[in-house]
């Protein structure tokens, strides 16, 4: 894989689990203000929620380490 496709990929990647926790974090938010009436639904939101915290956190990881292979790899140049 060329690093500069790489990198794109991270970038899109990174954008997706962003947009992906924002979702779940609307959905436990609405579910907050609802007063949690459905415990169970409440319970599947924030597991949904931490699952896009990790997932985000890992794309911005991926991309961070793409990133710094393009820049070591331009030093080298």
């Amino acid at each position: 894989m060329a690093l500069g496709s790489g990198n794109e990929k991270a970038e899109e990647a990174y954008d997706r689990a962003v947009e992906k926790k924002e979702k779940a974090n609307d959905a436990l938010g609405r579910s907050e203000e609802e007063g949690n009436r459905n415990c169970d639904l409440r319970e599947l939101e924030w597991e949904a929620y931490q699952k896009a915290c990790k997932e985000r956190t890992n794309a911005a990881v991926e991309h961070i380490i793409v990133k710094e292979a393009i820049r070591r790899c331009n030093l080298q140049l």
